[in-house]
């Protein structure tokens, strides 16, 4: 999935209980997008199973539209995912309250350790081809000579990426946003690992693929973004990032044993990417969208 910035947002978190001192029973996370987008609001709503079927998510999405009108937003996006061949209660779900499904991806897992042969043997096929590039790694905040790179590269990410029936605005990136963002994902107990490629020729970081694990659940890593420009494709450089970074995720996280990531159906490209290395289709995610009526003004402050 793309990354949208989590420095570019604020969250607002919505809970359902059982009476004024009652056990949480249900939630939703909501995103507002502050920098672009700013007609979509993002949800995430989860209901103990317990008490599924009895009105609390409708109640929670419900909210969601109340508070995305006093906000001045239009468009609700929200998504779930489902076995590959056993659709989901949240479609039905989805369907009843007016969302329709706006993109689908693939999840596909990719199980740790890698055997180091085979990456060997991948690289080397992949060299050949990537002359005049070298690849550089690092964990956490960007060193300031690549600032500039990865500026770009979070723009391109936010144009090039598969958005389907997405209501979506290009990103407008800039070191400040980038920043933000990093401070963010460090407060939320991630550490991003990130390997790019650098063109010898300019010095410039031309691509970047990045895999956030999070200090609570290490055993599992989640696939972030991976880009390259435009005019420097075609040169297996995506393919040579996703090694490196793999790698380092092994060599500094060996508690890691799944790597998660999710693409387009259309991204054809990246998802071959991924078979190569391995990786196995496990779910469908489904994102879902909704356009309200009737918007009424922001609210003050």
């Amino acid at each position: 999935m793309a990354n949208g910035g989590f420095g570019s947002k604020r969250f607002v978190l919505a809970v359902a209980s059982e009476g004024p001192s009652g056990p949480i029973i249900g939630c939703s996370l909501l995103g507002l997008p502050t920098r672009d987008n700013t007609g979509v609001i993002e949800a995430d709503i989860q209901v103990d199973p317990a008490h599924r079927r009895s009105g609390v998510g409708r109640a929670l999405a419900l909210h969601l539209e109340e508070l995305a009108r006093a906000e001045g937003r239009t468009t609700l996006t929200g998504g779930f995912e489902e076995h590959l061949d056993d659709p989901a209660p949240g479609r039905a779900f989805a369907a009843v309250l007016g969302y329709e499904i706006a993109l689908s991806e693939i999840r596909r897992d990719l199980a740790l350790p890698l055997d180091a042969a085979r990456l060997e043997a991948l690289e080397a096929a992949a060299r050949s081809s990537a002359a005049g590039y070298r690849i550089v790694t690092w964990r956490g905040r960007t060193p300031g000579e690549l600032v500039e790179g990865a500026v770009e590269l979070e723009r391109a990410i936010s144009r090039d990426s598969p958005h389907g029936d997405l209501e979506h605005e290009e990103g407008e990136w800039d070191e400040d946003r980038l920043r933000a963002s990093e401070a963010t994902v460090a407060d939320m107990g991630q550490l991003v690992y990130h390997a790019g490629a650098i063109a010898e020729a300019t010095g410039r970081l031309v691509a970047v693929t990045r895999l956030g694990v999070s200090a609570e659940a290490p055993e599992r890593a989640n696939q972030y973004g991976t880009v390259v420009i435009g005019s420097d494709r075609g040169h297996r450089l995506g393919l040579l990032v996703k090694i490196a970074n793999l790698r380092a995720l092994m060599e500094h996280s060996p508690q890691t044993r799944t790597v998660c990531t999710w693409n387009g159906e259309t991204n054809l490209h990246m998802s071959r990417v991924n078979d190569e290395l391995g990786f196995r289709q496990r779910a469908h995610a489904i994102i879902v969208q909704k356009r309200l009526t009737a918007p009424g003004p922001p609210s003050e402050g």
